[in-house]
C-alpha cells in the first residue's frame, strides 16, 4: 500500500487530509499577519516573543482537558465546532489593529490556538479508530507531509497575501479557508463513536493514572518528544544574520533554509517508511544524529548548508510520524484522546524548553554549528537509551538488540 492508494480508498481520511491541507494554510496565514500586523504597530521584542509562546502554550496548559473533552464527545460534533470557534476568533482579530489592543489580540490566539489543540487531538485519536498497522503508520506520515508542506508554502503564500493584498484581507482568506474546511468536515462520514459520561476531573485522574501506569507508553512519549528538540528557528536566524548575509539577503538565506529542511521532510517517508521498525528504530535516530552533525560541519557556508539542512530534515517526518504510531497502537481505545494529549504536552514542552535552552547557550557564547550539534547529541544520545532498553519496555526480541559488550 501507498500513500496515494490509501487516500484514494478510504474517504475519512481523504476528507480528514484535505480540511487539515485547508486549516494549516489558514494557520500560516494568521501567524504571519498577525505579526506582521504586531510589527507595524511597534510591538516591542518582549511582546512579539509573548505572541510565540501563545501559539504553543494551549499544547501545555489545556492539552490534558483536551484530551477529555475528545473522549467525551463526539468528534461528529466536536470537529465542526471547533472550526467555528476557529473562524470567529479570526474575524474578530479585524476589530483589534491598535496597539493598545495586544492584550485582546493575544487572548484571541489563546482561544484559537486552544481549538487547534484540541483539533489535532481529536484527528490523532480517530484515526487510529479506523486504521492499524501499515496503514495508520503511512496516514500519520500523510498528516506530517501536510504539515511539513504547508509549514513551506504556507508562510510564502500568506507572506505575498499580506505584503501585496493586506493584513485584514489576509484574516478574511483565513477565516473563509477555515469556512470551506468547514462544509469538507459536515460531509465527512465519521466513525461510530462511543462517548464517556464519566466525571471530567474523574476522567482526568484516570487517563493519568493509565499513562503513570505503563511504562511502555512513557517511554514511546519520549522517543517521540525527542523529535521536539528540533526548533532550528533560533539558530538559522543567526546563522543567517552572521554568516551568510556576505551572499544573500537575510529573509532569503532564513527562507531557503527552511523550505530545504521542510522539502526534506515531506520526501523523507518515502524513501524510509517501508525502512523503520521498532527493532530498528534506535539506528535511526543515531542516524538522526550524524545527519546532524554533518549539517553542524557545512553550515559555515550558505551554499553547503543548504545541503546540511536538508539532510537534517530527511528522516524527521519518518522519525515523527512512526513514534506517534507507536503510541496509538499501544494505547486502549478508551484513553486514545487523553493519551494524545498528554504525549501533545510533553512534546511541545520539550520542544519550548529545548528552545529556550539553546537559546540559553547561543546568548551565553555558543556557536550555531556547536547548537546544531548539541541537538545532534540529544538525538545520540536517547538512540543508545532506545537500543539498550527497547526489548524490557517495548517487549521486543531481544536478539533485535545487540548484547552489551563484556
Amino acid at each position: 500500500m501507498t500513500h496515494r492508494s490509501l487516500l484514494a480508498s478510504n474517504h475519512l481520511l481523504r476528507n480528514l487530509s484535505l480540511v487539515q491541507l485547508i486549516n494549516y494554510f489558514a494557520l500560516m496565514f494568521t501567524q504571519v499577519a498577525l505579526f506582521t500586523l504586531l510589527a507595524r504597530n511597534g510591538a516591542e521584542a518582549l511582546e512579539l516573543a509573548l505572541a510565540g509562546v501563545i501559539f504553543w502554550m494551549p499544547s501545555i496548559l489545556i492539552s490534558p482537558f483536551s484530551g477529555v473533552f475528545v473522549d467525551r464527545f463526539s468528534a461528529r460534533l466536536l470537529m465542526p465546532l471547533l472550526l467555528v470557534v476557529e473562524i470567529g476568533a479570526t474575524l474578530l482579530f479585524l476589530g483589534f489593529t491598535q496597539k493598545e489592543d495586544f492584550w485582546f489580540l493575544m487572548a484571541l490566539l489563546f482561544v484559537r490556538s486552544s481549538a487547534g489543540v484540541t483539533y489535532y487531538t481529536t484527528t490523532m485519536s480517530i484515526l487510529p479508530r479506523v486504521l492499524v498497522g501499515e496503514s495508520l503508520k503511512l496516514a500519520n506520515e500523510i498528516h506530517s507531509i501536510i504539515y511539513s508542506f504547508c509549514l513551506t508554502a504556507g508562510m510564502a503564500l500568506g507572506g505575498i497575501v499580506v505584503n501585496f493584498v493586506g493584513i485584514k484581507e489576509a484574516f478574511c482568506i483565513d477565516a473563509a479557508l477555515y469556512a470551506l474546511g468547514l462544509a469538507l468536515l459536515i460531509r465527512t462520514p465519521f466513525p461510530k463513536w462511543e462517548p464517556q459520561v464519566q466525571n471530567v476531573i474523574d476522567m482526568l485522574s484516570k487517563g493519568a493514572a493509565y499513562l503513570l501506569g505503563s511504562k511502555k507508553l512513557l517511554f514511546i512519549m519520549a522517543t517521540h518528544a525527542v523529535v521536539g528538540t528540533t526548533l532550528f528557528d533560533a539558530i538559522v536566524t543567526l546563522l543567517a544574520n552572521n554568516h551568510y548575509q556576505a551572499v544573500i539577503a537575510l529573509p532569503l538565506a532564513i527562507g531557503f533554509i527552511n523550505a530545504t529542511r521542510s522539502l526534506a521532510a515531506v520526501i523523507g517517508p518515502f524513501i524510509f517508511s517501508k525502512k523503520i521498525t521498532q527493532a530498528n528504530l534506535g539506528y535511526f535516530l543515531l542516524c538522526q544524529a550524524l545527519l546532524l552533525w554533518a549539517w553542524s560541519l557545512l553550515s559555515s557556508n550558505f551554499f553547503t548548508s543548504l545541503f546540511g539542512a536538508f539532510l537534517a530534515g530527511i528522516l524527521l517526518t519518518t522519525l515523527w510520524s512512526f513514534t506517534m504510531t507507536m503510541l496509538q497502537e499501544s494505547c486502549d481505545t478508551l484513553y486514545f484522546g487523553r493519551i494524545i494529549a498528554f504525549n501533545d504536552m510533553i512534546f511541545t514542552s520539550t520542544a519550548v524548553l529545548s528552545s529556550i535552552f539553546i537559546g540559553f547557550l547561543l546568548d551565553s557564547g555558543l556557536d550555531e554549528r556547536g547548537a546544531i550539534a548539541l541537538i545532534g547529541g540529544f538525538f545520540a544520545l536517547w538512540g543508545l537509551v532506545y537500543i539498550r532498553m527497547a526489548p524490557k519496555f517495548l517487549d521486543l526480541p531481544k536478539t533485535a538488540v545487540p548484547p552489551s559488550p563484556r
